[in-house]
């Protein structure tokens, strides 16, 4: 006799695998079924012939099930107690005609779009706020018309302002970042339009049971609203609810495109908002409306051409065509050219996008965390490949085995709560008050950002003269004291100079101490002696002719004797005059301009002997601080010519580093002098390194990730350990808040600063 399923069981299909739940609300189980079986179960809704099923069944999954195979499945079913009884089969089987027996659909079921997770975080149960949403809403849907209009009006903007529109992405792509637009802009598109498909489903009176959490491939967030569809849904119907994810998406790149170009002169945050929404938007159109891709696309032409999982068949052609098919899939196929460029098509496009997503995250990770990017790389690619296994292996299908799982359904039919039960119940309440309380308990709060080392202080000992090295004293990488030689530059050139420079030197100081000493004291003395005498000997012969004058006058005395006195007074007057141009003349041997030109000229050469001096000094290459050579093979530079200016080595005192840490503006009032910074380098993950702020920069800069303040800081490096240009992230201790605060700064900021600059 002919075995139906009962009507009032609720069919579920998987979500991103084959096969189906089957729902017994009256005994609260639930049964998990894979692809055949469901194939199976949808036949024996109705009526039905069991050489058709076989026949069907075996076509469609090139099996070769035998009617013995498929009565034990029914046996089982029976067993369970999913099968219908004799007076309801029989009445069941009398109100159907034969062309019913191949033609039925399932009366209830899950909507394929929206499949029950089963890994699922249920949250509420949205159908009343759904209710209350579709009154405010329900007028909306007479604008649904407008969509190309306004979409074409939303490209022509941004086409009509391309250079505008590249730039301010440009800068949301730098301050959102790819977890950011993931985060903030993709999941909050997601929940949009997981809304509107329960508005939309609500509109057409079915049900929406729970609205759900889950993790797409373990990692990315998305949200859920399953969806009970029903037998008296439409085609035109279930169009729309497909369609409603695509058209929500066209709406909001429309609208917030156009909120970019009428805001972007404003100043505020609000156009980059609006055009990280309107760039996430197109992204996924042309994912989500792409028929070629599993999703929304696919399934409206599946939906519109009547062609039950058009996807999975054309894989299933593309995969015959390549590798051949049986005589017996020939004979019951349909569309084969259509569904092998399908598939063509399909594996092509998810080859390029998944291969294009695996390149462009490689290509990130590893030049942002160089060898820790590439581990970060393997490990989501190993997870990854679990995750698709693991989706794999429950697609497949063995068809003597049926999968079966039994479980309570916890939303449906509830009975009574046991003593466990209840202390879960009050368990939930006091995990929700601990959590509320914990929002106020105080919390260091901490600023940070990328950061680098630099050392406290570093020189470079460079060559003031040029010449050959001789000695070299340090290989590299030695500790040295402040004024250590570490080198020497050949110095015999400098040495002679000076020795020239000595000789002259002390030449001119004897020349000028034999100006100084000449004429003699003596000799001044003599010449005195001699005037002195002359002029004793001029006086005596001047009193001598005014007597002999008289006595002329008076004729005592001849002419003769008169003028012997006369000429004898000039002869003695001119001894006189020569007496005294005689020590004018030795006095004027000492010349004071000449001295004084000499004194000049010493002072000439000993600066000259103090310069070359101080190149002789200079031939030693010396440290002016302490700390480690960081020049290596040093000793190889020894007997080469270096020229004057040219770089010896440098030296590093890194005794205390120097940390350099980009802080977020958003953060720049937590930060204060000698406030306590924590270092973690890359080199060293599980060490960490303190010290005290010393100064922050005046200035702000741009950064990849937006506006950033740079803050110096120094730690204390004893041993080492913190090398020069190593790089890792900085921590600075901010106020003290409580835990709320702490993790909704953003918030906060986000409505005191964005939401505040768009009131009017």
């Amino acid at each position: 006799m002919m075995q139906l399923l009962r009507e009032d069981l609720v069919i579920s299909p998987k979500k991103n695998s084959a096969g189906c739940y089957v729902l017994d609300t009256s005994a609260g189980k639930e049964y998990e079924f894979g692809m055949v079986e469901q194939f199976l179960i949808e036949q024996f809704r109705k009526p039905y012939d069991l050489a058709f099923v076989r026949n069907t069944v075996n076509s469609q999954f090139e099996l070769q099930l035998t009617s013995d195979n498929i009565n034990e499945f029914l046996g089982l079913l029976s067993e369970w107690g999913l099968l219908d009884s004799g007076k309801n089969q029989e009445q069941r089987i009398q109100s159907s005609t034969k062309e019913d027996l191949r033609t039925s659909q399932p009366t209830k079921n899950v909507d394929e779009d929206t499949p029950l997770q089963r890994n699922a975080l249920h949250l509420f149960n949205p159908e009343k706020l759904l209710d209350n949403l579709l009154r405010i809403f329900s007028l909306f849907r007479f604008v649904t018309w407008l969509t190309p209009l306004i979409f074409a009006v939303a490209v022509m903007t941004i086409l009509s302002n391309w250079n505008a529109f590249l730039a301010d992405l440009s800068l949301a792509n730098a301050r959102f970042g790819f977890f950011g637009r993931l985060l903030f802009a993709a999941l909050i598109l997601n929940f949009i339009s997981q809304i509107a498909r329960g508005l939309v489903a609500r509109h057409f009176g079915l049900l929406s049971p729970s609205f759900s959490l889950f993790f797409f491939l373990g990692l990315v967030p998305r949200f859920n609203i399953q969806i009970i569809l029903s037998d008296a849904i439409t085609r035109r119907n279930r169009l729309w609810l497909i369609a409603t994810s695509t058209l929500v998406r066209l709406w909001v790149f429309a609208g917030t495109s156009l909120i970019w170009i009428l805001t972007r002169t404003s100043g505020t945050s609000l156009s980059t908002i609006a055009i990280e929404f309107a760039c996430v938007s197109i992204i996924g159109l042309l994912l989500i409306a792409n028929p070629l891709w599993p999703g929304e696309g696919a399934n409206f032409l599946s939906t519109w051409l009547e062609i039950p999982d058009m996807q999975q068949r054309s894989r299933k052609a593309l995969w015959r065509f390549i590798f051949g098919q049986p005589d017996l899939v020939k004979r019951y196929s349909r569309h084969t050219s259509f569904m092998i460029l399908l598939g063509l098509a399909t594996a092509i496009l998810f080859l390029g996008v998944v291969g294009y997503i695996i390149y462009q995250l490689f290509t990130y990770l590893e030049s942002h965390y160089h060898g820790a990017g590439v581990a970060l790389f393997l490990f989501l690619s190993i997870y990854i490949s679990m995750v698709m296994r693991r989706g794999a292996t429950k697609k497949q299908i063995n068809p003597n085995v049926v999968s079966i799982k039994q479980s309570q359904m916890n939303t449906m039919h509830r009975t009574p709560q046991s003593e466990s039960k209840l202390l879960h119940h009050w368990g939930k309440y006091l995990l929700i008050f601990i959590t509320i309380g914990c929002q106020f308990l105080p919390y260091q709060y901490e600023t940070g950002g990328n950061a680098e080392v630099f050392p406290s202080a570093r020189v470079s000992v460079t060559a003031d003269i040029e010449g050959i090295i001789e000695e070299v004293y340090f290989k590299g990488g030695e500790r040295v004291q402040p004024g250590t030689v570490l080198a020497r530059i050949a110095d015999y050139n400098q040495i002679n100079q000076l020795h020239i420079l000595d000789a002259e030197i002390e030449g001119k100081k004897y020349e000028i101490e034999r100006y100084r000493s000449t004429p003699s004291v003596e000799d001044i003395k003599l010449a005195e002696k001699k005037i002195s005498t002359a002029r004793l000997h001029a006086q005596y012969s001047q009193e001598k002719l005014k007597k002999q004058e008289s006595l002329f006058e008076k004729g005592f005395i001849s002419l003769q004797a008169f003028e012997d006195a006369r000429v004898a007074a000039e002869r003695d007057e001119q001894l006189l005059d020569e007496a005294i141009a005689s020590m004018k003349a030795l006095k004027a041997q000492i010349n004071p301009f000449q001295i004084k030109t000499l004194k000049t000229e010493l002072e000439k050469l000993q600066r000259q002997a103090s310069y070359h001096r101080e190149k002789l000094r200079r031939t030693n290459l010396v440290t002016p601080i302490g700390g480690r050579i960081v020049t290596t093979d040093l000793q190889y530079q020894r007997s080469s010519y270096l020229e004057a200016g040219k770089k010896f080595a440098d030296i590093e005192d890194t005794d205390t580093v120097i940390v350099r840490a980009a802080i977020p503006e958003s953060d720049l009032f937590e930060i204060s002098d000698k406030a306590l910074l924590t270092l973690k380098l890359y080199a060293y993950p599980n060490r960490k390194f303190e010290g005290i702020v010393d100064e922050i920069e005046v200035i702000a800069n741009t950064a990849d990730y937006g506006r950033v303040v740079y803050v110096r800081g120094h730690i204390s490096n004893p041993d080492g350990a913190i090398k020069t240009g190593l790089t890792g992230y900085a921590k600075i201790q901010g106020n003290e808040t409580i835990v709320l605060f702490a993790f909704t700064r953003a918030l906060i900021r986000f409505v005191t600063i964005e939401i505040w600059s768009w009131l009017p």
